[in-house]
């Protein structure tokens, strides 16, 4: 095994187990009220596409599958990508093999196109969280 695959994958794995096991100890207490993390939030008071990430990883920790949904809507998706990176990085350092994922321009642009889409949707999401369908979400 090269040292640096080891130097990029054994720092990508610490920072996968360390946010689970963050949000495994964050699910026993109500994060949702607690100190507000967002730069963006804090001193605008509007959140940010990606508020509510730490609140839902942390109810999808604690198996509150619909309460992490409603905190971010993409929360659930990015969490079981974490799982699934970790499960690929701790694959690639027992088989002693780098990940390398080569894509075709093609998909590169459809790639691209969706990160688009999701993150308007997290913006319109937040949106209506602060807006009049307020109640209907929270």
């Amino acid at each position: 095994m090269g040292r640096e695959l080891v130097k990029l994958e054994l720092p990508l794995l610490g920072a996968g187990v360390g946010t689970l096991g963050l949000a495994r100890y964050l699910s026993r207490y109500d994060v949702a009220s607690g100190p507000v993390l967002c730069p963006l939030r804090r001193f605008t008071g509007v959140p940010c596409p990606f508020c509510g990430m730490t609140t839902s990883f942390a109810h999808l920790a604690g198996g509150r599958v619909w309460e992490s949904f409603v905190a971010s809507p993409a929360g659930p998706l990015i969490f079981v990508a974490t799982v699934a990176g970790i499960i690929a990085l701790i694959w690639a350092l027992v088989r002693r093999k780098r990940i390398s994922v080569e894509l075709s321009p093609t998909t590169k642009k459809w790639a691209y196109r969706i990160s688009g889409v999701i993150l308007a949707i997290l913006m319109l999401y937040q949106s209506f969280r602060i807006g009049p369908l307020h109640p209907l979400i929270a």
